[in-house]
């Protein structure tokens, strides 16, 4: 698994120099020289903003199930688990998977209610971008006569969102209990898909009692913000290095981005964002090596300097038995969920 890891960032980092090669270094160098490092220190401290955004969601939601559960301690968890995240091309599963067993080995919480957070965090972060990937994927493709292999990966995405959709909404048959007494007779794969099964459903019926109606729509007004702001880091980039670029193709460019890049072949998208951006700044009329030359410096807010402070914060939860004192062991950190009003897409 390492060695393939390794690969893949081998490659991702060979095809980034070699679109930089092709598209024209010097003329990519001197556009680049044109950053203001106030601004880029500005925009760094703007992406800070935007993950403690992020890691607020998850906060939420983790206050839920142990009430002294510090913003502190679901920042580091947070941030370790975007670093797997940055490093793996598994459309940030990786980095969901990672925060569960981070956050069961210091609450010792069981996995359901893990993952029934799991699943109201993916949805309530899922639904904004969904939201405007619909909105700015037709413009993209019919103001920027753009050709349609975005459709595939608008396609996976709205996929994966209708699969976390459909979880929390399902509504299980209570007659399946009946069928445990048999279940040693059943094939292997279908025992392991089975409790498969019946760990989705724990899960699902954990997350339609974990938030009212009011707290999802604050959780998804923040959600919004956070996607907001990817677009306007990279208008405030173009800006910066004198290239006219408009608001709007900024949007197209940066959303249609990170839907590329949340298809799992190189790590963190690496690669792939940077090109997808190159090429609809290019259609934008932008000459191609300005295109790219935004997004390299975007990616250094967003990606590199990203994946230095997630770096340290991983660095720490795993180099301590108990990283976050006082995390793991307390009473109150393993109560259930309140009573809620239900989860917004099923129940008044």
């Amino acid at each position: 698994m390492h060695l393939k890891r390794t690969v893949l960032w081998i490659f991702a980092i060979i095809a980034l120099a070699a679109a930089v090669f092709f598209l024209g270094w010097e003329e990519i160098k001197g556009i680049l020289l044109q950053a203001n490092p106030y601004v880029l220190a500005v925009l760094c401290l703007l992406q800070v903003g935007t993950l403690a955004m992020s890691a607020y969601m998850w906060h939420f939601l983790m206050r839920k199930l142990a009430p002294g559960y510090s913003f502190g301690r679901v920042f580091a968890v947070y941030l370790g688990g975007n670093f797997v995240e940055s490093i793996t091309p598994a459309a940030k599963m990786g980095g969901e998977a990672a925060r569960i067993y981070l956050f069961r080995r210091l609450t010792s919480l069981p996995y359901t209610k893990l993952a029934g957070v799991l699943l109201v965090h993916k949805y309530i972060s899922l639904l904004p971008f969904v939201l405007l990937c619909t909105f700015m994927l037709p413009l993209s493709l019919f103001l920027l006569k753009l050709p349609p292999f975005f459709i595939p990966a608008f396609i996976a995405l709205i996929g994966l969102f209708a699969a976390v959709v459909i979880l929390l909404r399902a509504r299980h048959s209570s007659h399946s209990k009946g069928k445990k007494s048999s279940s040693s007779e059943l094939p292997e794969w279908q025992q392991k898909w089975n409790r498969v099964f019946l760990f989705l459903k724990d899960a699902a019926s954990q997350a339609r009692t974990l938030t009212t109606r009011r707290e999802q729509l604050v959780l998804l007004a923040i959600s919004l913000c956070v996607w907001a702001l990817y677009p306007l880091k990279v208008y405030l980039v173009a800006t910066m290095l004198g290239l006219r670029v408009d608001m709007v193709v900024a949007a197209m460019a940066t959303y249609s981005a990170y839907m590329i890049s949340m298809i799992p072949l190189l790590p963190g998208g690496l690669g792939t964002f940077e090109g997808s951006m190159a090429f609809i700044f290019a259609f934008s009329g932008l000459a191609p090596a300005a295109g790219l030359a935004i997004a390299l410096l975007t990616r250094l807010v967003t990606y590199w300097f990203s994946l230095l402070l997630t770096a340290v914060a991983a660095a720490t939860l795993a180099l301590g038995n108990n990283p976050l004192p006082g995390a793991a062991g307390r009473p109150d950190s393993l109560r259930g969920p309140p009573e809620g009003n239900g989860w917004v897409a099923t129940e008044n």
